[in-house]
């Protein structure tokens, strides 16, 4: 993950509210949890998110209640190979002479204690509400190389004081984030590359 221009920003919003979620089975297509929802191809996905080509980890702060609290974020990066159906995907004796392949990207989030608490029995146990936001885009090298490993998930150094303050406060609030219009990130976050998306999901 050194290598690509991929960016990702996230960001986490606490609350005092709770809500109810449920999230669908994984499904083909970007900013989806999974490439696929068979029983094979649900086996594959967790597989390749147990065993990536590429990780890289990140630990962050959130404070609740005037005490410090580490969270993690985990990207998993894996290059597979699907057959020249996709639907067969995971299935023995699937033809895959076309060689395709696909990178499937997973992320994994680390909260307090989420060895022994599930996240949504920790957020109900604090009455809270944990909020995702994600744009994905290809950015510029002049804008991806400002970011360094040490930097250990803080994107002041790429992104600027001003457009970190503004993600700050828009996540805040709680709510879905919305990456446009956000003073101070016009030529580094909101600088459009090519497929930019964007997707936010809540939990609580």
């Amino acid at each position: 993950m050194r290598s690509t221009t991929l960016f990702h920003a996230t960001l986490f919003a606490l609350s005092t509210s709770a809500q109810n979620n449920s999230l669908a089975l994984p499904t083909i297509g970007t900013l989806k949890p999974g490439i696929g929802s068979t029983p094979e191809a649900l086996q594959v996905s967790e597989d390749v998110g147990r065993y990536p080509d590429d990780t890289e980890l990140v630990a962050f702060s959130r404070m609740y209640n005037g005490t410090q609290e580490e969270w993690s974020w985990r990207i998993n990066v894996t290059n597979v190979p699907v057959p020249n159906q996709i639907s067969q995907l995971g299935i023995e004796g699937a033809d895959s002479s076309d060689s395709h392949q696909v990178v499937n990207v997973q992320w994994q989030l680390g909260w307090p204690n989420d060895k022994n608490a599930s996240l949504q029995q920790y957020l109900a146990q604090k009455n809270i509400k944990a909020s995702f936001g994600a744009v994905i885009s290809n950015k510029p090298t002049n804008i991806t190389n400002k970011y360094q490993n040490e930097d250990n998930g803080d994107c002041m150094p790429m992104l600027g004081e001003q457009c970190v303050q503004s993600l700050t406060q828009a996540a805040s609030k709680g709510d879905a984030i919305h990456f446009d219009g956000l003073e101070g990130c016009a030529d580094t976050l909101e600088l459009q590359g090519d497929g930019q998306v964007q997707s936010s999901t809540s939990w609580g």
